[in-house]
């Protein structure tokens, strides 16, 4: 049985093994959106059709041993084939929260009488972002009058959002692969910090 560290994706429409993970950077704050870019390997897949990969949900699973430390779930946003040395090819994948796809478009519009609540909901069902929650300590007005004015939609949620003093994060789920969108207003609502142990052993296993 292995105890140690390692990697595993998985993505929608593919066997579970498809890939292995070589190596992968996460780059993650308040309010913005997430990107995990991951080196991959196939020896099953010596090639692949775009539409096989671009728009699906991947699955990254980091293991120690057979517990489960972390997982990040997104979909994919950009995919290249690398090397082929006839027994694997090289890929590389860059996945996003669905809330990248608020940035593909702009829109001229008002919303009258609504609250913000309302107002990101509209953008965020829109844009198919179905996985979200607002945790608010506090009332939020109605804006008798609000204009989207040529900006994206990920723009103008942004503005609204920092206009309300509301940031917002991607939750991952520990034990499944629920992930959601959270709006807050303040940092009570935050998850509660953990320790982060030190691991001597700088080896891992793919």
């Amino acid at each position: 049985m292995s105890t140690g560290l390692r990697f595993t994706l998985e993505v929608d429409g593919l066997p579970p093994d498809a890939f292995a993970v070589v190596s992968f950077h996460l780059n993650q704050s308040l309010s913005s959106l997430f990107s995990l870019d991951l080196s991959l390997v196939s020896q099953q897949f010596l090639s692949l059709e775009f539409q096989q990969i671009l728009d699906k949900m991947a699955y990254l699973t980091i293991w120690q041993g057979d517990d489960v430390q972390r997982r990040v779930k997104g979909m994919v946003t950009w995919f290249e084939l690398g090397e082929n040395d006839k027994n694997q090819m090289l890929y590389s994948m860059k996945v996003c929260p669905p809330l990248w796809r608020t940035g593909l478009r702009q829109n001229f519009r008002i919303f009258q009488n609504e609250d913000i609540e309302s107002i990101l909901g509209t953008i965020l069902q829109e844009n198919g972002v179905t996985e979200w929650s607002p945790l608010f300590s506090e009332p939020h007005p109605s804006r008798e009058f609000c204009v989207q004015y040529g900006e994206t939609d990920y723009d103008f949620l942004c503005r609204m959002a920092a206009e309300e003093g509301i940031f917002f994060y991607e939750e991952h789920a520990q034990k499944s692969t629920d992930q959601s969108l959270v709006l807050c207003d303040t940092v009570r609502y935050l998850p509660e910090s953990f320790e982060i142990p030190w691991n001597p052993n700088t080896r891992t296993e793919v």
